[in-house]
């Protein structure tokens, strides 16, 4: 595991990020650092002639490899990083999955309560789901007239909710009543 952690801190960073750096302050620096160094980018181009054949190139497959393995292992050296014993962290977890199981109506405050509640940041979930943060806000608020038309909607709830590890069904009908009668 202590590996893992040193590799997390090197391409932190290599991100120029903190150690306990969000998800989706991960791939916001990623974005910008890779916009910076990719040829032709205003903020480099005064300098471009600067650099040595091949160094910028080096640069952004740096970028890449440290962005890759955070993406790849992010919820597991997070939890590393925060130095909780397995044990204690099981014993949260399970606490947790049983007030979360308990639940059985579905609306979008309570998503956000869940995803709270199991600590998982709203930019992970943008991320394993690919759902935009704007939409997952609207989901969270009940934003129903801000959101897209029902069959793309019905497909951002199935996959926020086995994001959280509910059951999508369940949470995909519910929700849509509400979606229906708010539009």
């Amino acid at each position: 595991m202590s590996d893992d952690v040193d590799r997390r801190r090197q391409c932190m960073e290599v991100l120029e990020l903190p150690e306990d750096a969000s998800m989706l302050e991960i791939k916001t620096a990623y974005q910008q650092l890779k916009d910076l160094y990719t040829k032709g980018s205003i903020a480099i181009s005064p300098i471009e002639d600067d650099y040595p054949e091949g160094a910028r190139e080096d640069i952004i497959s740096k970028i890449d490899e440290a962005y890759t393995w955070l993406a790849t292992n992010y919820k597991r050296t997070g939890e590393a990083a925060t130095e909780k014993s397995d044990d204690e962290a099981a014993r949260v977890s399970n606490a947790t999955r049983q007030e979360v199981s308990a639940i059985d109506e579905f609306d979008g405050p309570t998503l956000k309560r869940i995803r709270e509640m199991l600590g998982i940041d709203i930019g992970e979930v943008e991320f394993s789901t690919k759902i935009s943060l704007q939409h997952i806000r609207n989901i969270e608020e009940d934003k129903f007239r801000s959101l897209p038309e029902e069959v793309f909607v019905k497909g951002y709830l199935a996959a926020y909710a086995k994001c959280l590890g509910l059951e999508a069904p369940k949470v995909v009908e519910q929700y849509i009543e509400k979606y229906r009668r708010g539009r």
